[in-house]
């Protein structure tokens, strides 16, 4: 039986005598198994290629029936597969999905840049290296890509939230976008003053709790929360910090989930406004939401109805984007209506994208994630983080105690239109181009219009994580989803 080739042929050179040439002989693998013949290099690579054609194959007829994935692999087998990688990852500290991905980047690196001196030696050829460098690519990727739908992608495929949820899709009219804005303003600001009470801060907010106390309170509201069904249960593993924290934000990443292992994981050194949301959007991802969009609706909804005001504060603040889409339509201006101190933590977070963002792998890492999205189906590929937008606005939409013509004159702009008139829809805003944007470090964008890159994976962590990635932010989530790239 042939053996699956390591490294390519290497060519010895026998002494060489006074009288006869050199005699050179070709040889890594007895005579008998052929592996590096050009036939069995081309089985080889045919398999690998069959396997990821078979995989996409699975993943197309599962997008021809969400409410069956949803039913059979989302409520039911991911359930119990999210529960086993808890077990397996929940003794270590760190990061097991992070530590796998960083070892195969490093053993391809060594590998190639071994075989390529090699090379450039003599001693094997070029084009040997470069064929069995795509060959082991072809196969890690098919492989990663096989079990990335099993242990999470199918997820992609599930019923779209608006209809498990039964959000409002209609276009909201003039009234409703207003109370909708003083919704949003009026949570970030009161909210921000409740957090601050006897804080003492004096500049930018900071975290006002441990990160284990921050992880109690979002699967306390998880767990209160109805309308996500069985992803509501707890039982999950905790979110940990990436110990490339800092290499994740050169590239914008909030954080990731890691498939693989069912790790939320978050950049630690994010500015403290964004901690809770990140890390409530890795956990969004951890319980099947793949998509980037419905994720940050769930970690939208986990935090603007958790027990603590700084928690309700980070949800109410990724709101910011929802403002500036109702001011686009012309309803109302709101970003005036901000506090001092939200602002001050807006400026921050800017701040701090500008400063710890490189533009190269900012632009890298977006394109990666959209690539990534699109693989999995998702139509708008990195846009698909802004999409969010009509799912927060159709959630407020859909809520009981969402009463518009209740709101008080002195808190809601006056309408410009008629009551019952019907604002313009709104469309995600265009993804920016890197350089200094809002939250999430991806972007151009406004200080209004924060984006995070989230969320993979592993899946390929989305998420990352989650980021999403995806996400990943994502990278997650993944795979690291990926978070925003499995990313997030």
């Amino acid at each position: 039986m042939a053996r699956f080739p390591l490294r390519p042929p290497v060519a010895v050179a026998a002494p060489q005598p006074a009288a006869p040439p050199p005699i050179e002989e070709y040889f890594d693998i007895p005579d008998e198994e052929p592996i590096s013949s050009g036939y069995t290099i081309r089985s080889l690579f045919w398999k690998a290629t069959i396997g990821l054609l078979v995989a996409l194959g699975i993943q197309a007829l599962a997008s021809l029936s969400p409410s069956l994935v949803e039913l059979v692999y989302s409520q039911t087998i991911y359930f119990h597969i999210s529960r086993l990688l808890t077990y397996v990852n929940r003794y270590f500290s760190i990061s097991l999905g992070e530590i796998f991905f960083g070892m195969v980047i490093i053993w391809f690196f060594l590998w190639t840049l071994w075989y390529l001196r090699r090379a450039f030696r003599g001693e094997t050829r070029v084009f040997d290296v470069i064929k069995i460098l795509f060959l082991h690519l072809t196969w890690t990727f098919s492989t990663l890509f096989v079990l990335f739908l099993l242990l999470w992608g199918l997820n992609f495929q599930r019923m779209p939230i608006s209809d498990s949820m039964g959000l409002i899709r209609r276009p909201a009219r003039s009234d409703e976008l207003q109370a909708i804005g003083a919704r949003i303003y009026s949570g970030i600001n009161k909210n921000y003053d409740d957090a601050a009470a006897g804080q003492g801060w004096s500049g930018t907010s900071r975290l006002p709790m441990p990160m284990a106390k921050l992880n109690e309170i979002l699967e306390a509201s998880f767990q209160n929360t109805p309308m996500l069904g069985a992803a509501r249960q707890g039982g999950l593993g905790v979110p940990k910090p990436l110990y490339s924290s800092r290499v994740a934000g050169v590239f914008g990443a909030e954080g990731f989930f890691i498939p693989y292992s069912g790790e939320p994981l978050y950049n630690e050194a994010v500015p403290n406004c964004d901690l809770p949301f990140v890390i409530a959007r890795q956990k969004a991802h951890q319980r099947g939401f793949a998509r980037e969009d419905e994720a940050n609706l769930v970690a939208y909804i986990i935090c603007t109805n958790a027990s603590d005001p700084y928690v309700r504060y980070s949800g109410f603040l990724h709101g910011i984007k929802v403002l500036e889409e109702i001011e686009k339509s012309g309803v109302g201006q709101y970003r005036d209506k901000v506090g001092r101190g939200p602002s001050t933590d807006l400026d921050a977070r800017i701040d701090y994208w500008f400063k710890t963002k490189s533009d190269y792998p900012d632009t890298l890492l977006q394109r990666l994630t959209g690539l990534y999205l699109r693989i999995n189906r998702v139509r708008r590929g990195y846009e698909n983080f802004d999409e969010d937008i009509p799912l927060i606005i159709g959630y407020y939409l859909k809520s009981p105690t969402f009463q518009p013509r209740e709101s008080s004159p002195a808190s809601v702009p006056p309408a410009t239109t008629a009551p019952q008139t019907t604002a313009p829809p709104l469309t995600p805003r265009p993804v920016g181009d890197g350089g200094g944007g809002g939250g999430g470090g991806t972007g151009t964008g406004t200080p209004l219009a924060p984006r995070p890159v989230g969320d993979g994976g592993g899946g390929g962590g989305g998420g990352t994580g989650t980021g999403a990635p995806l996400a990943p932010r994502p990278v997650g989530g993944g795979g690291g989803a990926a978070a925003k790239a499995p990313v997030g």
